[in-house]
């Protein structure tokens, strides 16, 4: 989805290829390969590809995202991606 940081809160992406896509969860995690222990930033926020979060990370820290589109089909998330090992990304389910 090409995820891009435009300022220290906001973020967009590219609409997939995918027309059925309706709405997506933006997840931030502390910890770069951990998606379980993530926080949904938003969550099926409509159409939109943008989302601000006002969490900034402490000076030690750093925040790693994934962006998830869904659609309204049964079981519709879509993936996570994969990490560089080819490995699927699993993260938390947003309310």
């Amino acid at each position: 989805m090409n995820l891009r940081v435009t300022s220290t809160t906001v973020h967009y992406w590219d609409v997939p290829f995918d027309p059925g896509a309706l709405s997506y969860d933006t997840l931030r995690s502390g910890i770069k390969s951990n998606f379980l222990v993530a926080d949904c930033v938003e969550s099926d926020d409509g159409p939109n590809t943008t989302a601000t979060d006002v969490e900034l990370p402490s000076s030690s820290q750093g925040f790693y995202y994934l962006n998830r589109a869904q659609n309204s089909c049964p079981v519709g998330a879509g993936s996570l991606g994969e990490n560089s090992a080819g490995a699927t990304r699993a993260g938390v389910t947003c309310p």
